[in-house]
């Protein structure tokens, strides 16, 4: 990880991230009509799968959580796609 995120004792226990750090520079989420939510510098990414759609929880290098609703479309990246990427906790 290139910078250095506490999580907190539920992210730490309940979640399994992914370490992105290395991979993506920025990551955009695209909705119906047209909306956009960027989020620079992804380091961590918790994917959650459900019959409604995946959601994700990312953590960025400010330590800003972002949580992605089901309802995105789709997304775009400036990095390179799902090559080493590293679990930061196992399921147990």
């Amino acid at each position: 990880m290139s910078a250095q995120i506490t999580l907190s004792p539920y992210e730490e226990k309940e979640l399994i991230w992914n370490d992105i750090s290395a991979l993506e520079s920025w990551r955009e989420y695209h909705y119906k009509d047209d909306g956009v939510y960027r989020i620079n510098d992804p380091i961590l990414i918790n994917v959650q799968r459900s019959d409604r759609g995946d959601s994700h929880r990312i953590i960025d290098a400010g330590g800003i959580r972002h949580y992605i609703p089901p309802t995105w479309l789709g997304f775009s990246f400036a990095g390179v796609y799902g090559i080493g990427i590293k679990p930061v906790k196992k399921p147990e």
